[in-house]
């Protein structure tokens, strides 16, 4: 068996923990290209693995830290990448909320002008994936600062979603 028909046999034998973690992390979007993901990540964590340098872990260990690491990595970078998401996704935790507009035709439109210029940063921090915490060091105040904008928003995008 050549080396890399051995690493194809160790890719397929490790898919299905890559399946396992994708449901741990709730993705039921573009599952296929989070596969691909989990593969690559396979594959490189299969290079790298060195039972010198592992303090004990196993492979299998190994990999799925690296496979685990990498599909959270390709979560946010997707979050980062998606300016024009729908406002359900933020505007109500069980997305009950059925705004058809994108963040960008609202925040183009009236939203814009209901909303204060903290509030607007805010909403463009959000929307380009930052956490609460980082977005609380960007603006320099608290993360509840930040918690209390980010309601005033809601609220505000909620009433003026539901006067349409």
């Amino acid at each position: 068996m050549t080396v890399e028909a051995g690493l194809d046999a160790k890719i397929r034998q490790y898919e299905p923990m890559v399946h396992a973690i994708m449901a741990k992390l709730s993705i039921l979007y573009d599952r296929d290209d989070f596969l691909q993901v989990g593969r690559i990540a396979i594959y490189q964590a299969l290079l790298s693995f060195d039972v010198g340098k592992a303090r004990g872990a196993t492979e299998s260990q190994f990999v799925y830290t690296r496979i685990y690491q990498r599909l959270i990595d390709e979560i946010r970078k997707c979050v980062r990448v998606s300016k024009g998401l729908e406002l359900t996704e933020w505007l109500e935790e069980d997305g009950s909320a059925s705004v058809r507009e994108s963040y960008v035709d609202l925040f183009e439109g009236d939203l814009g002008g209901i909303l204060t210029d903290r509030e607007r940063r805010w909403m463009d921090l959000m929307m380009s994936g930052y956490s609460t915490a980082e977005i609380a060091h960007i603006l320099d105040v608290s993360v509840s600062t930040v918690k209390s904008v980010r309601l005033k928003v809601r609220s505000k995008v909620r009433s003026f979603v539901n006067s349409q």
